[in-house]
């Protein structure tokens, strides 16, 4: 396995690299995007393109692929079949193709079985084959568990969010801009047990559809991170209610975080040197 040559950053030659990965397609004609994917390497054994996205995309591709005729009906899907759509010649191009989904696992002595390191950081890396483009180069940091990234540094988010409104008629990529405003562990729940794993956090509210999509950083011209999910704050308010009869309750409110999480590059470079290396996979297809 080896490399296709980087993409030359800043941004105006990336968006090639940059995939929408979606997985069935509406009664409508509405192509169901789940998230965003985008070239690291490339496999010539397989002739495949590795692409890095978030391992919660994958599993919600995985689930709709499953899915029986009249489970898909009352979903309102016409199909489950699973897609990506390429810029190119300043048009996205749409493509019915198969994938396989590789899994990073971890020999642990103190549980029964290995740890797949691909659900706990919510990282994952999928082979998309007869596609060639160029990946993105992924930031070298020697990530030690402290501040690995410089903070108030500028960074942009490419990806493609579900805003059903502004893409049922002409589907296409967004860029948002922000600042790195943090560097931490974070604990998250995986099947019943706390698991840590390093997040960035930028400071920016993101829809759905960015996950998976690249952060790039404008200093070093390379992907620092990319974007996981927006937390969401949670707080217990008094409502009254006049109509339709006076009433009133404790209403639990939750709204997004004025932050979004998104995974270190060096997760994604651990990753990828694993299946260069052929080594600790699980190859799903």
């Amino acid at each position: 396995m080896k490399g296709e040559a980087s993409a030359r950053l800043p941004l105006g030659k990336v968006l090639p690299s940059i995939g929408a990965l979606a997985c069935g397609r509406y009664k409508n004609g509405l192509i169901n995007v789940v998230g965003t994917g985008f070239a690291v390497g490339f496999n010539d054994d397989k002739n495949e393109t590795l692409f890095a996205t978030c391992t919660h995309v994958v599993n919600e591709i995985a689930r709709i692929r499953e899915l029986k005729e009249d489970e898909g009906r009352k979903e309102g899907f016409a199909d489950n079949r699973f897609r990506i759509a390429i810029f190119k010649d300043t048009k996205m191009s749409w493509r019915e193709i198969k994938y396989s989904r590789y899994d990073i696992m971890e020999k642990h002595h103190e549980i029964e079985n290995d740890i797949n390191l691909t659900e706990n950081d919510d990282l994952c890396l999928i082979g998309i084959p007869e596609i060639r483009i160029p990946n993105l180069p992924l930031f070298k940091d020697n990530f030690s568990g402290g501040i690995g990234y410089e903070l108030g540094s500028e960074v942009m988010i490419i990806g493609y969010p579900v805003f059903i409104d502004l893409q049922t008629n002409l589907f296409m990529p967004y860029v948002l801009k922000t600042i790195i405003s943090s560097s931490m562990p974070y604990v998250f729940e995986r099947n019943g047990r706390k698991i840590q794993s390093p997040r960035l956090a930028l400071g920016c509210i993101v829809g759905n559809g960015f996950s998976g999509s690249p952060v790039i950083s404008i200093r070093q011209r390379s992907v620092v991170g990319m974007i996981d999910y927006t937390p969401n704050e949670k707080e217990l308010m008094d409502i009254k209610l006049e109509r339709p009869c006076p009433s009133e309750g404790d209403v639990l409110l939750l709204y997004p975080a004025g932050v979004t999480f998104a995974i270190p590059s060096h997760i994604i470079n651990n990753s990828l040197n694993v299946i260069l290396n052929e080594r600790q996979i699980q190859s799903l297809h």
